[in-house]
């Protein structure tokens, strides 16, 4: 019984880990698939791009660095932590992303620069050909809080506690007590239960370690990484209860024979029957609490002789099944008390899928599940068939209700080792998503499975915003006719936006740096390049105006407007630019020039409205006629008018 007890609550937290570790997994290779080539090209902007992701950064308290081909290190966070220019080639996790492809949990070892026990996870980073370029890794310090906490900030019982193992190194990662953090197995053959478990058994059993202490253990794999998670407890502390109830029931049997005989002897004595007329009541009352169902109470006799000491004896063995049924009670309680600590919904199910425990997350999710209120819900408390709550929901109402079906029923008849799902549950008064891990789980009389539920709807509603403002930013700048373009503290550009691809012909790779200065008229290049040097100096916004070249070979003139860009914090982040093609103005404005030269000419000009009002008049009038331009504004034709020349004249 301890035994199968040990199990379900080391099973619940490797499942833990396990998924944990898988969510690091998934974290690096979303951000590895988002490194391009050109970025590994320009360790500053990599750098930059490591820093842009904040929440990336939070799972790994000891940071994380991207490496080329050759293990150094080109960008890296914290930055307090030096780790670029560093080679890492000689780590089994680099060698393993760069050399074999692979994403791996690396061997716990002190680090480089940290000098503390860390073990790290690397993926590969590839090309869009699929060839490997460099590698991302991330670092979890074993001696600061982590994702691990809840393994190493807690006990098991007064002295027993969590161990988190690594068997291929025969290294300790963790646990309970951090000063057995990387510390080496014993050599095989001093721990028999140890060897089984370092040879694949997942269960429980009991062994002396090699301390020289007795202990009972439990063990349940982490197949992400290759660990298994282990609890221990001495036997001295888990068989407490149940030795001394043994000793109280040896000497009660063993008052029970002496009397026996002593009652034989004495069959034929009146004197005896009258005194076993207590045990003949006490024995009509055991049968009545019996009959009822009722837990045996203390017999209500005080005799000063044999009987009364058989009775007394018998009370006192009562006392020790009350102690027991309390050790039991306080075992139950202190397993309970370890899923009610969990923030994900648990749900135990014996091998037909009924729900045999829960923890108080399961509860009040079964109190908002996803059915609309006017319709009948399916109970999803203790005893209900959890299979029958899925196939009643169906598709209309929790989005993955038959996939959660035939991943349970698999997982149940051993034909998967273990099944996960991400489904809605929204009702109309909210959206809700969630994820389901469904694990094997060993109980008495057969099989069942854990079913563990996490509310996952911050983290989709945060995909989900990120996804409409790239897609709203990118809908704005792609769609215009302005020209825009985004640079970083290295004054490199790294965003150029369709209306300037398309007007110069070129591709984001040949452009982004400093690739754009090759469009730019060999005559304008150096003063452009001296005012946006200075202005980026100086934080300040600036005008330029300058040739471009066009993607038909010509050169059209844009007018390119800068700003300064600041973050949240008012620190500065970089420019972005935002550019119009003035060509056909600068041609109006050149042909208004010379339609004003040749306004000017000797020839006396003037320029009326459709009502004949003198608009403007040029100086060669002026000098003919001797009137102003102030004198003819205003006026009509009529003004020079001489008297001499009839209407047909005019």
């Amino acid at each position: 019984m301890l035994g199968e007890q040990h199990w379900a609550t080391i099973t619940v937290i490797a499942e833990q880990v396990n998924q944990e570790l898988v969510d690091q997994f998934k974290s690096l290779n979303t951000v590895a698939a988002d490194i391009t080539p050109a970025l590994m090209g320009k360790p500053a902007a990599l750098q930059r791009a490591l820093e842009r992701r904040p929440v990336f950064q939070q799972l790994f308290n000891g940071g994380t660095f991207v490496t080329g081909p050759d293990g150094v290190a080109l960008a890296s966070l914290p930055l307090d932590v030096k780790r670029r220019g560093v080679s890492y080639m000689d780590r089994d996790f680099i060698i393993a992303a760069l050399k074999d492809g692979k994403a791996t949990v690396g061997r716990p070892v002190l680090g480089k620069k940290m000098a503390a026990p860390i073990f790290v996870i690397a993926v590969p980073i590839r090309d869009a050909k699929g060839l490997v370029i460099g590698a991302l890794a991330g670092i979890t310090d074993l001696s600061r809080p982590s994702f691990l906490d809840h393994v190493t900030q807690h006990r098991y019982g007064k002295t027993g506690g969590y161990l988190l193992n690594a068997p291929q190194y025969r290294l300790i990662v963790t646990g309970s007590d951090k000063s057995r953090i990387m510390q080496p197995f014993p050599a095989q053959g001093i721990n028999p239960m140890l060897d089984r478990y370092i040879g694949g058994y997942e269960g429980y059993g009991v062994s002396v370690n090699s301390r020289g202490v007795e202990e009972l253990s439990a063990v349940k794999s982490v197949p992400i990484a290759g660990w298994f998670m282990a609890l221990t407890l001495p036997t001295e502390e888990a068989y407490a209860p149940i030795n001394a109830m043994q000793q109280h029931m040896d000497k009660s049997f063993l008052g029970l024979i002496l009397l026996a005989g002593v009652i034989t002897w004495l069959l034929s004595s009146w004197d005896l029957r009258r005194k076993l007329t207590p045990i003949r009541v006490a024995a009509k009352l055991l049968a009545s609490d019996s009959a009822a169902g009722r837990v045996p109470k203390p017999l209500p006799f005080e005799i000063p002789n044999e009987v009364g000491e058989l009775i007394d004896g018998f009370n006192r063995s009562i006392g020790v099944l009350a102690q027991r049924e309390l050790a039991i009670k306080a075992q139950e309680v202190f397993k309970q008390a370890i899923l009610n600590s969990m923030v994900a919904e648990i749900a135990v199910l014996d091998h037909a899928g009924n729900i045999v425990m829960v923890n108080e997350s399961w509860h009040r999710f079964a109190a908002q599940n996803c059915i609309e209120p006017a319709t009948q819900a399916p109970s999803t408390n203790v005893g209900a068939n959890y299979l029958a709550v899925c196939s009643a929901l169906g598709d209309d109402k929790s989005g993955g209700a038959p996939d959660a079906c035939h991943g349970i029923l698999a997982v149940l008849n051993g034909t998967l080792p273990t099944f996960t799902l991400d489904y809605p549950c929204h009702s109309p008064l909210q959206q809700r998503w969630f994820t389901m891990v469904v694990t094997p789980l060993t109980l008495d009389g057969g099989s069942g499975a854990v079913v563990m539920h996490t509310n996952i709807s911050d983290r989709k509603l945060a995909e989900a915003n990120l996804l409409e403002s790239s897609e709203l930013n990118r809908a704005v700048t792609d769609n215009g006719q302005a020209l825009i373009w985004i640079a970083g503290l290295d004054k490199g550009c790294y965003h150029f936006n369709k209306p300037w691809l398309s007007f110069t012909g070129r591709t984001l790779e040949q452009e982004i740096g400093n690739g754009w200065v090759e469009g730019v008229h060999p005559d304008d290049l150096q003063r452009c390049l001296d005012i946006y040097v200075t202005a980026f100096d100086r934080f300040e916004r600036f005008s330029m105006a300058y040739r471009l070249r066009h993607h038909t070979g010509d050169y059209r003139w844009i007018l390119d407007d800068g700003a300064p860009r600041f973050d949240s914090a008012g620190c500065f982040v970089g420019y972005v630019g935002h550019c119009l093609d003035i060509t056909d103005m600068r041609k109006a404005e050149d042909e208004i020039r010379i339609a004003a030269t040749a306004f000017e000419s000797q020839l006396g000009m003037t320029i009326t409205d459709a009502k004949k009002v003198i608009l403007r008049v040029n100086q060669a009038f002026t000098e003919i006629t001797g009137y102003t331009s102030d004198d003819a504004l205003g006026q009509t034709p009529k003004l020079i008018s001489s008297g001499r020349h009839d209407a047909a004249f005019y």
